[in-house]
């Protein structure tokens, strides 16, 4: 049975075999989701001067019975996004006792970690895997709450890679690891809403150097997966109050346990080093 895809992951897979203008169609419902989502199929074709065909033609690419269907998941998208007071007030009013706190929240994690498993691309995820094995050099950057991720990656994957560096706050910093950056090597940008500037101009900068980037974001029209050669997207809804990381830490998991076995005789090595190391100056009392 085929995994249902949202319009995001459907155009990702599809992205490689489009014409012009369904790159030009593709490429304006990602920009403009909230507008698209209220426009006929006739008046959407005429705002890109292609027909109203074309438009329906696209939805069908996409696996859509037609317009109608894409535009309702737009529709969809459009209504989740409008988080507004009353979404507050409803929250906390059903929300009472701790126990049902704890209940709803593991049950929202849970949610998001399936939703993320069901709709992520194995084809990205794979390839992903194949840059970090072959990069000369590996950088993973990700500030303020998703840098927890990114050190969390960078410092797992040192233990059999010794190519890794995490890209860290700092001006002057940033500027000494990113000095040598260049061709042959893989940088992996980590972020969510609200997105920081600084991450986006890392990955610019990384991207006119001719690096490969990679990014690990909310959907496929982040600012951040716009720049990227191969995007994965996580699901972190929870509750007004906050996002969840549950659904990236699953997928950082999966990233660094797919290197782990590519590099099966390396990461045992290293981890039984480390062991040694760590009983050797007795790091921890047990």
């Amino acid at each position: 049975m085929m995994k249902k895809c949202n319009i995001y992951s459907r155009i990702q897979r599809k992205n490689k075999m489009f014409g012009n203008k369904q790159k030009h169609i593709a490429n304006y419902i990602l920009s403009n989701t909230s507008e698209v989502a209220f426009l006929t199929a006739l008046k959407f074709g005429q705002k890109l001067n292609v027909s109203e065909t074309t438009v329906i033609r696209f939805a069908i690419s996409l696996g859509y019975a037609g317009f109608a269907e894409m535009q309702k998941e737009l529709q969809d998208i459009v209504k989740n996004k409008l988080i507004q007071v009353s979404d507050i007030k409803k929250y906390t009013d059903s929300v009472g006792a701790e126990e049902d706190i704890i209940d709803n929240v593991f049950n929202s994690d849970i949610e998001n970690i399936r939703n993320t498993c069901n709709n992520l691309s194995r084809e990205s995820f794979n390839r992903l895997i194949d840059e970090i094995i072959k990069a000369k050099y590996i950088y993973v950057v990700g500030l303020r709450v998703p840098g927890s991720l990114a050190y969390i990656m960078g410092v797992s994957l040192q233990l059999f890679l010794n190519n890794v560096t995490v890209i860290s706050y700092g001006v002057t910093a940033l500027a000494e690891q990113l000095i040598n950056i260049g061709k042959n090597d893989l940088l992996i940008g980590i972020s969510f809403p609200i997105y920081t500037s600084r991450t986006i101009e890392i990955m610019e900068f990384a991207k006119e150097k001719g690096v490969t980037i990679a990014s690990i974001t909310d959907s496929i029209i982040s600012p951040i997966a716009d720049i990227a050669d191969i995007t994965l997207t996580t699901t972190t809804k929870l509750n007004p109050f906050i996002e969840s990381f549950s659904a990236p830490m699953s997928l950082v998991n999966a990233i660094i346990t797919a290197v782990g076995i590519r590099k099966k005789k390396k990461a045992l090595k290293s981890l039984s080093e480390l062991e040694y190391v760590l009983r050797k100056l007795k790091i921890y009392s047990i």
